[in-house]
């Protein structure tokens, strides 16, 4: 299988896991034309269907394809063996024998709804169209020698766009201001509550989120205790503030020398 085909197949049964619950070892109901088809192409049908689904299967068939392939006598043996292989589908239609279409149909679709998750691989192309009036059905089928995953049909898209929409939906203040109302006055405290607490976590988080600064490396300045002080000057050792020392009899800021006189 090519590259591009595997991922488009891997995205389409990883939708079905979301949407409509399958898991692995996913269920595949097989029909008796399917199994006679891959059997005359030489095919390993359980390596086949899990190629094409891309994961662990576990194949089933119904009391009904049995005894259709039983009805073949002779030409069907090996299908008939390949059938008994897996696992047996209880049908319900034990007294009166229904055809495949009818069957497979019953068994699958449930008041319009894949109740039991069922993979159906089949050739049949009527029952693949009533099929694809039921969301949730991955179908496949072999086109030239070759074992196809069909694409989702309308229902499935469907059916998928509304849970996805009713998850995503409006809340009930968001459908009132589109209808023109106010919302009450509790709920728009509320509101305001909330979107200040989201606005300080917000803060504080780019505060957080900002880089710490990083030291400069390179030659670090001398000791300021081994460097020796400067000496001040004389204009700045003389006081600049304050009055000057005044003598009453000499100018200002000189003392007159007192003479002792001698006998």
């Amino acid at each position: 299988m090519r590259q591009k085909r595997a991922k488009t197949y891997r995205k389409l049964m990883h939708t079905y896991q979301l949407v409509f619950g399958f898991r692995e070892p996913y269920q595949v109901l097989v029909d008796a034309d399917f199994i006679s088809d891959l059997t005359k192409s030489k095919m390993d049908i359980r390596a086949a269907i899990s190629r094409t689904v891309q994961g662990d299967i576990k194949p089933m068939v119904t009391q009904c394809c049995i005894r259709q392939l039983y009805s073949r006598s002779q030409e069907a043996k090996q299908e008939i063996q390949i059938a008994k292989s897996f696992e047996r589908r209880r049908c319900g239609h034990i007294d009166e024998a229904k055809s495949p279409l009818e069957c497979m149909q019953s068994c699958i679709d449930v008041n319009g709804r894949n109740k039991h998750r069922y993979v159906v691989a089949t050739q049949n192309t009527e029952l693949r169209d009533l099929l694809r009036s039921v969301p949730g059905v991955p179908l496949i089928y072999m086109k030239r020698s070759v074992v196809v995953l069909e694409p989702a049909s309308r229902a499935t898209i469907l059916e998928k766009h509304a849970k996805e929409s009713s998850q995503m939906g409006l809340s009930k203040e968001e459908k009132l201001i589109l209808s023109g109302k106010r919302p009450h006055s509790g709920s728009e405290r509320e509101e305001t509550e909330e979107t200040g607490k989201e606005d300080d976590n917000e803060a504080s988080e780019n505060v957080e989120e900002q880089p710490k600064k990083k030291k400069r490396k390179g030659p670090k300045g001398p000791n300021p205790l081994s460097v020796r002080k400067k000496k001040k000057s004389a204009s700045q050792s003389a006081p600049s503030e304050g009055p000057l020392p005044v003598n009453i009899i000499g100018d200002v800021g000189q003392r007159r020398k007192h003479r002792r006189k001698r006998d």
